[in-house]
């Protein structure tokens, strides 16, 4: 059993710099974790870390194309309807494209990108992630709905050694490098109704799927449903939401799932409950629960049951 209390913050800013580009700078407290910019109360009041988490340029010469360089948010660039594979902390480093277009369905859209992992100076096979993902939204009336498809090309990260100094639960060879390459496609999904039951409400369903073709622990899979408003901020707003999670010990590289989840491990099978409600604009409270088990061969069986509760301030 473990109680922690903790706290975050974060800062940021944007400016245009043209009419067509912009900058952005965002910083955070925190340790080189890739995946929590949360500080613990501990160590007799000692000051805490503030980190660089955002610093990019974005181009946007037209109203269907933007790129972007340096650090920045992913989910502008990569959708994913749950945190299966990807922590809603992690801010890609390197460059990305989205493209987008309406159409008699909704709304097209492709996004591709070439990411950095790590810089080694005596090796020349960095490690790299190239994506490229295309979709469809749909709308019509109250219906509204996302799929999409993505194949992530990992280099240089077989044989290579373990990103952020974790392994977790992915195989490792006898010198702690990764044994497999993490090569995998990725199947997107979401379908929703507005104005269900009570007017300004809407409900959705949703589903995660990657597999990874090197291994025989190489399949992810989440689903869930959410229920409430489709952002939490105004007074009295509120949104209810589950996830089923399974994310075998090979599917994906274990330094990017969500780290609330068993710690971030792969191997790991999970259920998750979050609830949301504004008490005032732009506070915030939460409940997240995880009920979270091993489940990989070799492993030995572990249970963790997670609470987390938080008061959000925005500003």
């Amino acid at each position: 059993s473990r109680e922690r209390y903790r706290y975050r913050l974060r800062l940021g800013a944007e400016g245009k710099v043209t009419d067509d580009v912009k900058v952005g700078l965002g910083f955070a407290s925190g340790s080189n974790d890739q995946r929590s910019t949360n500080e613990t109360l501990d160590d007799g009041f000692s000051s805490k870390d503030v980190r660089i988490d955002l610093a990019f340029a974005e181009w946007k010469p037209v109203d269907w194309v933007s790129v972007v360089g340096g650090k920045f948010k992913r989910k502008d660039y990569l959708w994913a309807p749950t945190d299966l594979i990807w922590d809603g902390d992690v801010n890609p480093e390197g460059v990305s494209v989205h493209l987008q277009t309406d159409n008699s369905l909704g709304n097209s859209y492709g996004n591709a990108g070439y990411w950095i992992l790590e810089e080694y100076r005596d090796i020349s096979d960095d490690p790299t992630l190239a994506y490229i993902q295309v979709g469809q939204k749909f709308k019509s009336g109250n219906f509204f709905g996302n799929v999409a498809g993505t194949y992530y090309s990992f280099d240089g990260l077989k044989d290579a050694a373990v990103i952020g100094d974790r392994g977790g639960n992915n195989s490792l060879d006898a010198g702690g490098n990764y044994e497999n390459d993490y090569d995998a496609i990725g199947l997107s999904v979401e379908a929703g109704v507005k104005d269900v039951f009570i007017p300004g409400k809407n409900f959705s369903v949703f589903a995660d799927y990657v597999k990874n073709d090197d291994s025989d622990e190489d399949t992810g899979r989440a689903f869930g449903f959410k229920y409430g408003d489709k952002k939490v901020s105004m007074p009295h707003t509120w949104q209810l939401k589950f996830i089923n999670a399974d994310l075998e010990a090979d599917a994906f590289p274990d330094f990017l799932p969500d780290s609330d989840r068993f710690g971030g491990d792969t191997g790991v099978t999970s259920n998750e409950i979050v609830f949301q409600y504004a008490v005032a604009k732009n506070i915030i409270l939460g409940l997240d629960y995880y009920e979270s088990e091993v489940d990989a061969p070799g492993l030995d069986d572990d249970e963790q049951q997670l609470l987390q509760t938080d008061i959000l301030f925005k500003f």
